[in-house]
């Protein structure tokens, strides 16, 4: 464990890091902005969902879709008394509503920079607890900058706040806090129920401790979100284990048909599916995380590592759940691997520790020697 990063400077450090980020995302927004362009594609329907709770009081879109079935297309899901709510899980839009009532859609623009700027944060807060500040803030540009986090800094993604989270999640239990561990994680898993491939790598973690206390401190602080969800899809959609997934509505011959996404996307055989999560250009970790070979070498470097381990096994959760799934964002990077890619900043960060240690000490102690 590192010792020159304090429990009190971490906070001064977190701060420089989510400033810094900041100003590099802004720019890079700066460059690519057009009007609305940043809620293109799946943002543009968690967009309507904010605008449907200023001006409606809900998340029933057919008064922002017009009534127009070609409109909702593919991004909506049928609710229990016909409405129609949004495909994805609507949390984003609540958390980001005081930023639209306060400045329309830039407040949206800035809730974008904001998210962003946060996500890699935790990851460096991660780091600094096994390396120092230096390589820790190293591995954190690299995957901040290097990744396809810098594609998506300029999207109001439900994906990022998603993996902003639950990388947040495993941080805090990396720091021995479960209460809060299980608080962000539960509100992860709300938010985007894809959050769940990485349970067994933060159970893991717990677990490490063999501290049955701890994990009732997690599994209790998570637990109310996990009302919140089963009593909201019995309201939304008639039963507690019926999500808006079940429920999707896809335009084909001119109306609306109900269709289970889960059914009809997660079809892909595993070999196929799990080949192309770890080689495809576009869609899997190659794209994703193009400095894969320094992480590599970095789970090398630190396998003998408890977090290392666990966090590998988040990698393995998210291989495992999607390796099936048909329709992948055409855009670089895989969105659904956000965690994992943001987790790499231990691995390289330790292998960046090593690097110094090597390059550096090493000389200095053989002239000390002689």
């Amino acid at each position: 464990m590192n010792s020159l990063s304090t429990p009190l400077s971490r906070p001064r450090l977190g701060g420089a890091v989510f400033l810094l980020f900041f100003l590099l995302y802004g720019a890079y927004s700066y460059l690519r902005y057009e009007p609305h362009s940043f809620t293109r594609a799946d943002p543009a329907w968690m967009a309507h969902a904010v605008i449907s709770l200023a001006e409606d009081q809900d998340i029933d879109l057919r008064n922002q879709l017009g009534n127009d079935p070609a409109r909702a297309a593919d991004q909506t899901a049928l609710g229990a008394r016909g409405e129609w709510y949004p495909l994805h899980e609507p949390v984003l839009a609540i958390v980001a509503l005081p930023f639209y009532l306060g400045a329309g859609i830039n407040g949206l623009l800035l809730f974008k920079l904001l998210c962003p700027a946060a996500t890699p944060t935790p990851p460096f807060l991660l780091c600094t607890r096994y390396a120092p500040p230096s390589p820790a803030l190293g591995a954190t540009i690299l995957i901040g900058c290097g990744t396809l986090f810098l594609v998506y800094s300029y999207s109001f993604s439900q994906d990022l706040w998603g993996a902003l989270l639950t990388i947040a999640a495993f941080t805090a239990l990396a720091h021995e806090r479960p209460r809060l561990g299980g608080v962000l994680f539960g509100l992860a898993v709300l938010s985007r129920y894809v959050m769940v491939a990485a349970a067994p790598g933060l159970l893991f973690l717990i677990c490490l401790k063999r501290d049955k206390r701890a994990l009732g401190r997690f599994l209790i602080a998570g637990a109310p979100f996990a009302v919140v969800l089963l009593l909201s899809n019995w309201w939304c959609f008639g039963s507690p284990w019926q999500t808006s997934y079940h429920h999707w509505q896809r335009f084909e011959g001119g109306s609306l048909q109900l269709v289970n996404q889960l059914q009809a996307t997660f079809v892909k055989p595993w070999g196929v599916g799990i080949a192309e999560l770890l080689l495809d250009p576009v869609s899997g970790f190659h794209g994703s995380l193009p400095m894969w070979p320094l992480v590599l070498l970095g789970l090398i470097v630190g396998a003998r590592e408890p977090t290392i381990v666990a966090a590998f096994l988040v990698a393995i959760g998210q291989l495992l759940l999607f390796s099936r799934f048909e329709g992948y964002p055409g855009t670089p990077g895989n969105r659904y691997l956000m965690v994992s890619v943001g987790l790499a900043a231990l691995p390289t960060a330790l292998l960046l520790d090593r690097l110094k240690t090597l390059l550096w000490n090493t000389p200095a102690k053989k002239r000390n020697d002689l």
